[in-house]
Order: structure tokens, then sequence, then C-alpha cells
């Protein structure tokens, strides 16, 4: 019996400990991590994390991320660059 648990948890975890991060789980990442800063309001933490991950992305051929990223990037660039209110 224990035998067969053993063999039963290698089969779950070897593939596990041999997979390799592929191109894109890194710009995935970077993406992932630049989304939840923009959620956070922390623009110029995303900025560079978006534009790293759009580069990324074109370079590993994956053009609807690196879109995505640059969509990001848009969104984080006007939200720095919006001109203050009028003061009364």
């Amino acid at each position: 019996m224990r035998r067969h648990k053993l063999i039963l948890v290698a089969f779950l975890l070897v593939p596990l400990a041999l997979r390799s991060d592929s191109p894109v789980q890194g710009p995935l990442k970077l993406l992932a991590e630049a989304d939840r800063l923009a959620l956070l309001y922390n623009w110029p933490g995303a900025a560079p994390r978006y534009a790293e991950a759009e580069s990324l992305f074109a370079q590993a051929g994956d053009a609807n991320n690196a879109l995505a990223a640059r969509l990001g990037l848009y969104m984080v660039n006007c939200r720095l660059w919006r001109l203050p209110r009028d003061q009364p």
C-alpha cells in the first residue's frame, strides 16, 4: 500500500518538478504584476512593467499579449499625464 502511495505521489509531483517555464511564462507574470499595480493606482510602478512585457511578448511573437501590454501602457500613460483640473 505504501508503495502505491509513493508511486501516486511521484506521478503527481514529477511533472511539476520537471516543468520548465515557457518563454511566455515570464512576460505573463510581468503583465499580471503590471495589472495588479495598475488596479492599486500605482501608475509609475505599472508603466515599466507594461513596457517590458510588451517587448518580451513581441520578441516571443505573441501579438495578442503584446497588444494587451501596449493598451495597459497607454492607459497608465493617460493616467500619469492627465492634466490637473482647474482650481476655482
